[in-house]
């Protein structure tokens, strides 16, 4: 596994923004439209001013918000402007409204191989590689075959994994599934 960059992430508190929902909430279950276009959001937060910031927040055009990503800044601008709209002062880096985090991106490297009884799997062809910390290269250790992975069915135990490589099968989403 090789690193394929870093990123760097802004981080806001959003529960500024969103944090009064208690009132929405008070007012019992009720049908919501699945799109809503609300008037200009005010300073003054109020039950539409809510409903406005969040419709647009959790709307489809924001994207997934993976870190790093696209969505990711369209997010955090939006909610900066949102929170420039309260008259917030800013606390981030460089007098700003953001805290700069470095992230770490870590990838298959797609030479990787793997052998098992003399038969040669290729990296994201045959198989597919993930580690929690530090990546480590692995020679002559047991491979345990674990399954499909997010399948919390047929899990194997920690004495079945221990010492050993899990080699899994990786999850194919059915039709519709959004991450």
């Amino acid at each position: 596994m090789a690193s394929t960059g870093a990123f760097h992430l802004r981080g806001l508190a959003v529960a500024l923004l969103f944090g009064a929902a208690a009132p929405l909430a008070a007012q019992g279950p009720k049908e919501l439209p699945l799109k809503y276009s609300g008037p200009a959001t005010v300073p003054a937060i109020t039950a539409g001013d809510l409903m406005t910031r969040l419709y647009k927040y959790a709307d489809d055009s924001m994207g997934g918000r993976f870190v790093g990503s696209k969505y990711n800044l369209m997010a955090t601008a939006y909610i900066e402007s949102e929170v420039r709209t309260l008259g917030l002062k800013p606390a981030g880096d460089d007098g700003g409204y953001f805290q700069n985090i470095g992230v770490v991106a870590r990838a298959l490297d797609s030479a990787s191989t793997l052998t098992v009884d003399g038969h040669t799997l290729h990296a994201g062809v045959d198989f597919l590689a993930s580690a929690a910390g530090h990546p480590k290269q692995y020679s002559n250790t047991p491979v345990v075959f674990g399954g499909v992975v997010l399948d919390t069915m047929n899990m194997l135990t920690a004495e079945q994994v221990a010492g050993k490589v899990v080699l899994m099968m990786p999850f194919t989403p059915p039709p519709g599934f959004n991450a």
